[in-house]
């Protein structure tokens, strides 16, 4: 069904460049949108913003335009610009929850961690199953030292799906907030046994490593996850000369 509509699109999209084919006001819109979609999808945020800023100049009482246009924000690492961008997705009649995620994560990256665990908590009281958005409110949650909840919500996780690489990560932090380094290393550990190119369960592992001066464990993780993509492992290394 997906498919036969970018179809439909792709052809009306050609024709009206060819100039045999004018859309409708809202088939133009749906053009816009889809471009957008697809601009995001590619990672070339430049061409997804131009074009959610189409799709909100042609209708700008949709929340679907904005939301877009907040979340290539996002990608471009714009989180201000994000921000003030879907707070007005938000506030528009036609809000979809995919907002409140997006708010949550923003606000994550902004620091503003109780106003993230505020939004996560409103996506799951309409989707109280996505595990996903579950462990990213636990992760919040030991970031605003409720530590409690975060265990509750990590425990329910697994016990749905006890290889959830997401969760087993936000356990590690949680243990690490609490300075229990060994347990954290041991379950960034098993997300390593899952998934042995996992650059982040490296990373956090040396640091973890780190803070209990364990010099042989710390630099083979530190040096893993920079071969992995985490170049900032370096400033957890205890010993970066023997490590290079």
């Amino acid at each position: 069904m997906i498919k036969q509509s970018n179809i439909r699109i792709g052809i009306l999209l050609i024709l009206f460049i060819s100039g045999f084919y004018t859309p409708s006001y809202g088939q133009l819109y749906d053009l816009y949108i889809q471009n957008t979609l697809e601009y995001i999808e590619r990672g070339e945020t430049e061409q997804a913003i131009f074009y959610a800023k189409k799709a909100i100049a042609k209708d700008s009482t949709k929340a679907r335009g904005y939301y877009l246009l907040g979340s290539a924000y996002s990608n471009e690492g714009r989180f201000e610009d994000a921000l003030t961008t879907l707070e007005e997705a938000e506030s528009l009649d036609d809000v979809e929850i995919q907002v409140f995620y997006m708010l949550g994560h923003v606000h994550d990256r902004l620091a503003n961690f109780n106003s993230s665990y505020q939004y996560f908590d409103k996506y799951l009281k309409v989707d109280s199953t996505s595990l996903f958005v579950l462990t990213r409110k636990a992760h919040i949650a030991c970031k605003i030292d409720k530590y409690e909840e975060a265990k509750s919500i990590l425990d329910n996780v697994l016990e749905v799906d006890p290889l959830n690489i997401g969760a087993l990560n936000i356990y590690g932090f949680y243990y690490e907030s609490l300075k229990d380094h060994e347990q954290a290393i041991e379950y960034f550990s098993r997300v390593i046994e899952i998934d042995p190119l996992n650059a982040s369960a490296f990373y956090n592992r040396c640091k973890n490593h780190s803070f209990l001066e364990n010099i042989e464990e710390n630099c083979s993780d530190c040096r893993r996850a920079i071969e992995l993509g985490i170049e900032d492992a370096t400033f957890f290394m205890l010993d970066e000369k023997k490590c290079k």
